[in-house]
């Protein structure tokens, strides 16, 4: 098995099919299955053996082909792009890379010690070497290293194998609600979402278009004339303001938004649906199990809290504090069994015992919390690391965000635990978005209205947006540094 092989038979019998858009550029199946083909028969030339781990930075233009080329070699790829030295270095050995592809610019000569063999595209793209066959690779080979999103501190360091992400991408292309005849991966290239989705693309045989950092989303999708968006919510709400600055509108080309990565608040939802595509489509999931569950227009009027109907596909128990199963209704930590599971994490000496186990008998146990209906409806109560400890009083960041953005003109928001003045003390801070100053008095009231006291917010701040990461997920500890530095501050004058 190889999870390129869909693709490289794609080649052979629709060669001519452009399979990548990327501004002007047009890259066809037969193309790019060539370019990935001379990519893996030099880097064997040059020692990389199946089972190796290659890193890779460069841009997007050449990402996609060197990923396909290392997993032709039946090597492990893994992206260092925006690494600075020191984290360079220390994923290096971490992740036990052998080689590295960089830029010609970018490459380091001499080499530092701690580095291992590296090549430039332009010496992996010269024709030459001998030709390889595309690796028959076992099941539970790992062709791919991603990570987590890292909301909790640190990113987790996740191996996936051939045959879950053959899954993934077979599973994805029976959903017809997400799928289309072309699609924009409005991400970030090399992030695990992102790859999940072009590769998906590019095993049921259509076209994938790719965003240029610098490329303007309205021109990306008026170039590509993709129906179907794929996208964060951060990046889907972005687009919203480029056409309400701008006055354009979004070419009728699009059928279809799926957002993903991370929640996307109700109001959020109405306007990329008045603005954008009222075709949306929210997926809940993590980078461990894949998608988990799809909501859409209908879910949306009629049950708007909900996470989306279960996929089909997927187990998901909700267990307790004792790891028992909890009956429909319960809430507890939600956990999952799917053909799509990574195959694990690759975890440092002194990881948590909650890393260790985090796939253990075949599941994957999430910091998720929440309930399931009998009718397989999700409802998520936020995670395990964002619940609120007051004084011993445990307090669900997930319901007090949900009121605060019922309260007219909230866009989204974040509740976070923060160091009162007082020492010791801890109190519960809301960073919230909205358009137009609110009514901060009535803004207490509504939540002091359908709060109890534990819950109810002590502080008020309204940003301009909140701190995401690449992927969209909204960073916690950077606002509760933001929160203790301005508590300090307090106390010293």
């Amino acid at each position: 098995m190889n999870i390129i092989s869909p693709i490289v038979a794609h080649a052979e019998t629709q060669g001519d099919k452009v399979a990548i858009i990327i501004g002007d550029k047009r890259i066809t199946y037969e193309t790019l299955v060539r370019r990935a083909g001379c990519i893996a028969a030099n880097l064997a030339q040059r020692g990389v053996k199946p089972g190796d781990v290659v890193a890779i930075r460069c841009d997007l233009a050449d990402f996609v082909c060197i990923t396909l080329g290392i997993a032709w070699a039946g090597a492990t790829s893994i992206s260092f792009a925006g690494l600075d030295p020191d984290e360079l270095e220390d994923m290096t050995r971490f992740a036990g890379v052998s080689f590295i592809v960089t830029y010609e610019k970018n490459k380091l000569d001499p080499l530092p010690q701690w580095m291992p063999a590296a090549a430039t595209l332009r010496e992996l793209q010269t024709e030459g070497a001998p030709d390889i066959p595309v690796a028959d690779c076992a099941d539970d080979a790992t062709w791919r290293i991603g990570f987590s999103s890292g909301t909790t501190g640190h990113r987790k360091v996740i191996r996936f194998g051939h045959a879950s992400s053959h899954a993934k991408s077979d599973l994805l292309s029976r959903v017809p609600k997400i799928r289309g005849d072309i699609t924009l991966i409005y991400l970030g290239f090399a992030l695990t979402f992102a790859v999940v989705y072009w590769m998906r693309e590019l095993a049921r045989g259509t076209t994938v278009a790719l965003m240029d950092s610098r490329q303007d989303a309205l021109d990306a999708i008026a170039k590509s004339q993709a129906d179907l968006i794929v996208s964060s919510p951060a990046n889907a709400v972005e687009l919203v303001r480029l056409i309400r600055r701008t006055g354009r509108r979004v070419p009728p080309c699009v059928k279809t938004v799926m957002v993903g990565g991370a929640p996307i608040s109700q109001a959020h939802r109405k306007l990329v649906r008045e603005y954008v595509c009222p075709n949306l489509w929210s997926n809940y999931g993590a980078t461990e199990i894949g998608l988990v569950a799809l909501v859409g227009p209908e879910l949306m009027a009629t049950q708007p809290a909900s996470a989306g109907r279960v996929m089909p596909w997927v187990e998901l128990e909700v267990i307790g504090d004792d790891g028992k199963p909890l009956p429909p209704l319960a809430e507890g930590v939600l956990r999952y069994r799917s053909p799509m599971l990574a195959s694990g994490y690759i975890l440092p000496p002194d990881a948590s015992d909650a890393d260790r186990h985090a796939f253990d008998d075949g599941w994957f146990l999430s910091s998720d919390r929440g309930f399931v209906t009998e009718g397989k409806l999700l409802f998520l109560a936020g995670r395990e690391s964002d619940v609120i400890n007051l004084g011993g009083h445990k307090v669900d960041s997930a319901v007090i965000e949900s009121v605060v953005e019922d309260f007219p003109g909230v866009l989204e928001c974040a509740a976070i635990g923060v160091p009162a003045i007082s020492k010791g003390a801890v109190q519960v801070a809301i960073f919230y978005v909205s358009e137009e100053l609110l009514d901060s008095d009535e803004l207490v009231k509504h939540c002091a209205a359908h709060l109890d006291r534990w819950h109810a917010p002590s502080v008020y701040m309204r940003v301009p947006k909140l701190p995401r990461n690449e992927g969209g997920k909204v960073m916690r500890a950077g606002l509760i540094a933001q929160m203790r530095k301005l508590a300090q501050q307090k106390v010293e004058t």
